[in-house]
């Protein structure tokens, strides 16, 4: 039986701490490995964070992680899983 070294509580205190971060407007949460944020922040050594707001990285990636994984309303109502598999409307 393997023995799990995750401390569940020690997670969700991080979780509340990092939304109170989070929630103001000067800072910017870049959490790692969060592939959303490839496409969107420019990287040391290349940039820094230093002008996030003018270059709108917030705007960009806020909740940007999500994408590709929610289903999605098509043109004809159906619903769409993020693999495109149609599920009917209602269904």
């Amino acid at each position: 039986m393997s023995r799990s070294t995750h401390d569940v509580d020690e997670l969700l205190r991080t979780v509340d701490k990092l939304h109170d971060v989070d929630a103001h407007a000067n800072v910017f949460v870049a959490a790692a490995h969060d592939e959303a944020l490839l496409d969107h922040v420019v990287f040391f050594p290349d940039g820094t964070v230093n002008a996030f707001v003018k270059k709108a990285w917030l705007k960009r990636v806020h909740w940007a992680f999500l994408r590709g994984t929610l289903p999605r309303q098509s043109e004809s109502g159906i619903m769409e899983s993020a693999g495109g598999n149609g599920i009917p409307r209602g269904s």
